[in-house]
């Protein structure tokens, strides 16, 4: 499966368990879930077992019912589980998750922008970043960082479908491409 067809099937599953909890507390609840049994899966090696493709949806199920137990999630997030179990998308969830994430922080009037430059920025230079994006796009920003060797210099922003390339590297090849005509 092409990873932007990937990608569009977690969106739609985030943006219908978004609109399935219809108030602040249910996707609050919903978000806390989704981040308990991810954090879960990728901490506990037992738990791994719960992503293997191999394992067969009647097991994958039960396993839902233990971990539900043991994390205490409700309802509405177990029957979604379990859904993406018997759909064969419960391998989406990290993505799932990613996109819920940003319809929460978007229905509360944030932003996440991702930040990718050579080296940590400071203090300063974070503050400022956050004020010039607050201010331009008149929403609170979340930032966060990812770090690239190969930029060279600058840096590259990216929120909602929007990047926006500042880097050296980028530079370069633009003026590549300008000079090859």
């Amino acid at each position: 499966m092409k990873q932007s067809l990937k990608t569009q099937i977690a969106k739609n599953y985030a943006k219908a368990l978004y609109e399935l909890a219809d108030t602040h507390e249910k996707k609050l609840s919903l978000l806390h879930d989704l981040e308990l049994l991810l954090d879960f899966a990728q901490k506990d090696s037992q738990s791994s077992v719960l992503l293997n493709p191999l394992l067969k949806p009647k097991q994958q199920d039960l396993f839902i019912d233990d971990i539900a137990q043991i994390l205490k999630l409700n309802q509405l997030s177990i029957a979604f589980f379990k859904m993406l179990i018997q759909n064969k998308r419960l391998f989406l969830i990290n993505q799932i998750y990613q996109h819920f994430q940003s319809f929460y922080l978007e229905g509360q009037g944030i932003i996440p922008v991702e930040v990718e430059t050579v080296q940590p920025l400071s203090g300063t230079q974070e503050k400022k970043l956050k004020e010039g994006l607050e201010k331009k796009l008149h929403k609170k920003v979340i930032l966060s960082y990812k770090l690239n060797k190969s930029l060279l210099g600058g840096l590259i922003l990216r929120y909602h479908s929007f990047e926006i390339d500042d880097s050296l590297k980028g530079k370069m090849m633009t003026l590549e491409k300008v000079m090859k005509g």
